[in-house]
């Protein structure tokens, strides 16, 4: 808990309620408050037994050492400040999965020390080195341990200990502490840790994560437009869609050659055939034309805009896509969202045109939507309409998860696995195989290939949400499986590689599993693999519960319920061979006639309560020795009624148990007990017994004298369907999966363990560029062992300084030479990393270049330079990775096509291609993320312009750290996102530069947040106003000086009012930005060509106060 700033009173309250445990609770009333908050409580028990101690694990000492100081660095990094006292590491070992560290006292602290026997910094310090292991890099926080136990012999005063972690596979730890000896102390069980959100908005790694959203908004009506006058245009590509909507509309439509659409002329031609058009609708061709069409398409667009500008009016310019984006569960069309990007640029460069993107799906009755949206006067700008519905762009800053909900889960191709319950326990759809990491086998135990694990009904109870243990074990499915023996750890004996065995662990149902080689034992010849997996927990805990606990004797009576399946089977023959006679329930004539041909003569039905009486009558009201119960409610009470005296009543089920039922005391007059039968507990706690009970019964097996069981097989890609059949209850016997090949889809984890595979191969285009080689070197340290580094030139002297850097730290790097835009060079390449480097398991694509210019300069040739080495590297990447089993795929995006940086059209096209190939990818089940980045300090595109990254910073955009961005971009992967933008946005700045955007209802949010007002030019104009005639020449003339200024960031007051701009560095872009900022504060529409037909401050302002005239609204002629 957190202790708050006010007054606060701390209470704990202990309640003793027996002789050997407790219960105890932390309170807290604040100051004021009517009420005490629990905030922790516990059960406190004495005289357990105490657990096995491992021991010692002294070959991490031969692990990677992390200095304490980088360690500390790195708990600073999450936003855990540890002060001097409560930096307790001294030395730290870890791998993946484990860390051992040695933790000293302050000397500070050890006065008193005594008092706490472990001093809370000890305890502090040993929960820490769980951090490396976590797989979040955020804040995280300890929220709770399933158990503590503190051995025998815990010294009165501990200064200096050892501590052992390691991770489970449901994301808790285990910790043993042991002293300086090497003795064991305490262990701790299930360690749970929690994300912990800062409230920090000063925070700027919070404030950069951006999204485009959809948001409904209320449906169009139709409006009077009678005034408008419409043309439907585009390329010949795009003709059905012209010709329907133009007829729709009751409109021209016209459509021109690919070659003649190029061309400004042509469109300047059709244009000056319909001077009186008001809306301008341009169709962008569909994916049916194709994407060589849909490229040629930008060129299309560009020369119509160039002519609408020279027109004297612009018209309302739309441009109409077609599932350019994806609502609900569609696939987009990337080669439609070209236009999105392109458009978003063409709005900040040429706020006259108005332009808006509407997106149509290919559905009947799509016209009547469309036309409809024309329609309004106060329209959306970023629209998508589907079946009446009106999504609506929204820009937002958000700092949490906002995970594709629609998308299915992306799968990889088969690997290494563990079933898992899913995210939606009691659906049977949810059941899925998770990536498993491999562990290789410590001392004393083995690595078994699994071939088969049994279902018991402990796991339907897990995958329907109905498990009533709250610790981490309803996550692992399986508890017992058989296999052959892969790998040996150190001092293990009596196994050989290649050796068929049963294996008894919670989490069987994987691919691989490494556990103590006590918990295994051959399996007998003769007995089939998937016989085998169906005997060792039922068997054991039959023989636990019978032999070992109930001590049955011969010439007892034993009642075994549901009989007749797994566990019950199993118990009918250890009752049978320790002499006892079997009396027996099931819950159908099949099964009951099955027990009989076993030798039971005495079977009654288990639904219902009449087997009491039937039980009471047979043994002339005596009862049974022993009952073996797997009943809930009134059955498990008539269970005790039917008692002989000095009866035992064994417990298998946990329902009751978990849900505190009470018992009649009364009915233990008899002298009867009650044991719990817990097998789950037995291996976990106790591993030591379980080995001799799994030893005594599986004697037994071998001998022939406990037969197999009837088993039901089932292939493990049908896990989910088996679950179902078994919670049925129809079936004799046991479930078994079986042929663990079948497995071909698995969930791909892009971090397992949190961090990259040191078992796989990642790939990098750009790989050699100051971007991919700052990724390449963050990817080595969180783990990848393997890199492939692709670039289209062979790396300059610095590059290859840092690749042989990287090699000398233990990463292999495979340096190729291709242009991702070769499909078969591409395609060579990728075969040299499957022949020398791990499996492909990532994919980073980060290739692209930047060839700025305005829109109307835009033409086939740029197209095709910007278009290749984002739009068609992701193209093939996406095809010749699909048989490779990725784990991750990340695109480089740009925050320019999200904000529509100005000058880069066809660049900001193609990330929205990205973006849109993978959202495409996740709605196929495959792993895809695209990060729209801002601009890196020191690195990428934007920093490798001296200028570009200094002006995306003058207009709001700034740079931010590439260690910032790869911790982003952990989270992202973690979280499951599709696509994402994380950029340093300041709003405010933005509109000030383009003053057109915080008017666009997609930038509402933003706008509010920021508090924009927009009425910085109003102000002026208001000056301007009040300013007496004579005045305003020279006012005018400072604001455009100002403003001036402003873009080419030099001193207005050192600018000469006759040089020319040009001459002062004024460029294209510049020019753009200038004449934006000049409409939006004089109120005025100009031209394109204003700043190069006046030139200089003198002429340019003389000419903005003769457009003012009277102060009214005027354009240019």
């Amino acid at each position: 808990m957190t202790l708050p700033d006010d007054a606060l009173r701390l209470g704990v309250v202990w309640r003793e309620d027996a002789a050997d445990g407790a219960g105890v609770e932390l309170l807290s009333l604040p100051a004021g408050a009517d009420s005490w908050t629990r905030h922790t409580a516990a059960r406190v028990s004495y005289g357990q037994q105490a657990p096995d101690a491992p021991a010692f694990p002294a070959a991490l000492l031969q692990a990677p050492t992390t200095d304490p100081d980088a360690f500390y660095d790195g708990c600073a990094g999450r936003g855990l400040h540890y002060g001097p006292a409560f930096r307790s590491v001294r030395e730290l070992h870890a791998t993946a999965d484990e860390a051992l560290g040695l933790l000293r006292l302050d000397e500070r602290c050890r006065p008193g020390a005594r008092a706490f026997t472990l001093h809370p910094a000890l305890w502090d310090g040993a929960l820490q080195l769980s951090l490396p292991l976590c797989g979040r890099t955020g804040t995280v926080v300890p929220v709770g341990v399933e158990r503590i136990d503190l051995l025998p012999g815990l010294p009165s005063e501990v200064t200096d200990l050892w501590a052992h972690v390691r991770r489970r596979p449901d994301d808790r730890f285990d910790l043993w502490l042991y002293d300086t000896d090497r003795r064991p102390l305490v262990r701790v069980t299930g360690l749970a840790l929690h994300p912990l959100v800062l409230e920090d908005d000063s925070d700027p790694a919070a404030e950069r994560v951006h999204r485009f959203v959809l948001q409904e908004v209320e449906p169009a009506r139709e409006t009077d437009r009678s005034g408008a006058r419409w043309l439907v245009c585009g390329p010949e590509a795009a003709a059905g869609t012209v010709t329907e909507l133009a007829a729709a509309l009751g409109a021209d439509g016209v459509t021109l050659p690919a070659a003649d659409a190029a061309g400004r002329a042509a469109w300047a031609e059709v244009l000056g055939g319909a001077a009186d058009v008001t809306d301008l609708v341009f169709a962008a061709p569909d994916a049916v034309a194709g994407e060589a069409a849909q490229r040629a398409g930008l060129t299309a667009l560009s020369a119509l805009a160039s002519a609408c500008l020279d027109r004297p009016t612009t018209p309302r310019l739309t441009v109409l896509t077609t599932r350019a984006q994806a609502a609900a569960d569609e696939r987009p069309d990337p080669g439609a969202a070209l236009y999105w990007g392109f458009t978003r640029v063409l709005r900040g460069e040429h706020p006259s045109l108005s332009a808006a993107l509407v997106d149509r799906a290919a559905e009947d009755g799509w016209t009547s939507y469309v036309v409809r949206e024309l329609g309004l006067d106060q329209r959306e700008d970023q629209v998508l309409l589907r079946a009446g519905r009106r999504l609506a762009g929204r820009l937002e800053r958000s700092a949490g998860p906002r995970p594709d909900a629609e998308a299915p889960v992306p799968y990889t191709a088969g690997q290494p696995f563990r079933l898992h319950p899913g995210p939606r326990p009691g659906q049977w759809d949810s059941p899925r195989f998770l990536p498993l990491v491999r562990r290789a086998p410590g001392p004393g135990e083995i690595e078994i290939e699994v071939d088969a694990a049994s279902l018991n009904f402990i796991d339907v109870m897990k995958a329907m949400g109905t498990y009533p243990d709250a610790s981490g074990g309803k996550e692992l499915l399986g508890g017992d499986c058989a296999g052959r023996v892969v790998a040996l750890g150190p001092d293990t004996t009596g196994f050989r590689v290649g050796d068929r065995v049963v294996a008894c662990k919670f989490g069987a149902m994987v691919s691989h599993l490494t556990l103590s080689a006590a918990h295994a034992r051959p399996v007998p010849d003769g007995m089939t693999q998937t016989e085998a997996a169906a005997l060792p927990l039922v068997v054991a805990t039959a023989w636990y519960a019978l032999h070992d606990l109930a001590r049955v004797e011969r010439g007892e009576r034993v009642l075994i319920h549901s009989a007749a399946g797994g566990l019950g089977l199993a118990a009918v023959q250890v009752a049978q061979l320790l002499g006892a006679e079997v009396i027996a329930t099931a819950g159908s004539p099949a099964k009951r006639d099955h027990l009989r041909g076993l030798g039971v003569r005495h079977v009654f039905d288990s639904r219902g309560l009449a087997w009491a009486d039937a039980v009471l009558d047979l043994t002339g009201g005596r009862g049974v020795d022993v009952v073996l119960n797997s009943l809930t409610g009134a059955a498990l009470t008539r269970g005790l009624d039917v008692l002989a005296e000095d009866g035992r009543f064994l417990e298998v089920g946990k329902k009751d148990i978990h849900g505190g039922r009470r018992l009649d005391l009364r009915s233990f007059r008899k002298g009867i007990s009650f044991a719990a039968v817990d097998l789950e507990g037995l291996v976990m706690r106790r591993p030591a017994r379980f080995a001799r009970v799994l030893d005594a019964v599986w004697e037994e097996v071998t001998a022939g004298r406990i037969r197999p069981l009837p088993v039901t097989p089932y292939p493990f890609d049908r896990a989910a369907e088996a679950l179902r059949e078994m919670s049925h209850g129809d079936h004799i016997g046991k479930f078994v999966l079986h042929e663990p090949h079948r497995v071909r889809r698995v969930v791909a984890d892009p971090l397992p363990g949190g961090r990259f595979r040191a078992d796989g191969s990642y790939l990098i285009t750009g790989g050699l560029g100051d971007l991919g080689l700052s990724l390449a070197e963050h990817l080595a340290g969180r783990g990848a062992a393997a890199l492939a580094l692709l670039g289209r030139s062979a790396p300059g002297p610095e590059a290859t300084a840092r690749v042989e850097a990287l090699r000398a730290a233990g990463t292999t790097v495979c340096v190729l030479r291709a242009d991702v835009a070769d499909e078969a060079a591409l395609d060579g390449a990728l075969h040299r990393i499957r022949a020398e480097l791990p499996p492909l398991r990532g994919v980073f694509h980060a290739a692209g270049i930047l060839d700025d210019g305005v829109v109307q300069g835009v033409d086939a040739g740029q197209v095709s330079r910007v278009l290749a080495p984002k739009a068609d590297g992701v193209r093939h990447l996406d095809r010749l990775t699909a048989d490779d089993p990725l784990d991750l795929f990340v695109l480089f995006s740009s925050a320019a096509g999200l904000v529509g940086n100005v000058g880069q059209a066809v660049y900001a096209a193609a990330n929205t291609y990205l973006d849109a190939l993978a959202v495409a990818r996740r709605h196929a089940g495959r792993p895809a993320l695209s990060v729209q980045w801002g601009s890196f300090d020191a690195i990428g595109l934007a920093a490798r312009s001296g200028t570009r990254g200094a002006r995306l910073a003058d207009r709001g955009m700034a740079a931010f750290p590439a260690a910032d961005a790869w911790r982003a971009l952990e989270e992202f992967l973690r979280e499951g996102e599709t696509v994402v933008g994380y950029l340093s946005l300041d709003a405010r700045r933005w509109f000030e530069t383009y003053p057109a955007a915080a008017g666009l209802p997609s930038w509402s949010r933003l706008r509010t947040a920021d508090r924009h007002t927009g009425a910085a030019g109003g102000a002026f104009r208001e000056r301007l106003a009040a300013c007496a005639p004579e005045g305003r020449a020279a006012l005018v003339e400072q604001r455009v000086r100002e403003l001036a200024g402003r873009v080419l960031r030099i001193p207005a007051q050192t600018m000469d009012r006759e040089t020319p701009l040009k001459s002062l560095g004024l460029d294209s872009l510049m020019s753009l930005e200038l004449r934006n900022r000049l409409e939006a504060e004089f109120g005025l529409k100009l031209s394109p060509t204003l700043l190069w037909t006046y030139s200089s401050l003198r002429p340019l302002a003389q000419a903005l106060v003769e457009r003012l005239g009277d102060l009214g609204d005027g354009e240019d002629r």
